[in-house]
């Protein structure tokens, strides 16, 4: 499988444009979480049979997880962290989770695939799809 390139990836977004502003349009298999504030315990969100993105707005990382996403018609529940109040504690609840600081953190049922490079990486080795296949969620690697 080719690589998945980033900048190919948010070129290929449709735009549209609005009082001058160009604006990406996306549609996607995402569902936005219905929570209104992150919970005590982040790890409480992390289930099985369940694709999670940890995501913040502005971040190019976090589309072209979407974007990845959409194109192989996986559904995932998208959790917007700096909409719903994201403290330090929980940033540490999802380092420890993950390994990782930076946004996106990507949940694939209860294995942790770390963020969008870590993802990919192991889309490239063809190691992703194990992850998937063990989750017993349904991914179309091509």
């Amino acid at each position: 499988m080719q690589g998945f390139n980033l900048l190919k990836s948010i070129a290929r977004l449709p735009r549209t444009s609005f009082g001058g502003f160009n604006l990406v349009q996306r549609s996607f298999a995402a569902v936005d979480s219905p929570l209104t504030a992150l919970p005590a315990d982040i790890s409480t969100l992390i289930t099985p049979k369940k694709v999670l993105v940890f995501s913040k707005k502005s971040c190019p990382y976090c589309e072209a997880t979407k974007d990845f996403f959409d194109e192989r018609d996986v559904d995932y529940e998208v959790i917007m962290t700096d909409k719903l109040g994201i403290t330090n504690e929980h940033k540490d609840q999802l380092f420890k989770l993950t390994g990782g600081k930076t946004f996106p953190r990507i949940f694939i049922g209860q294995t942790s695939v770390g963020g969008f490079t870590d993802m990919i990486r192991l889309s490239d080795k063809g190691t992703l799809k194990d992850v998937f296949a063990k989750e017993e969620i349904e991914y179309n690697a091509e």
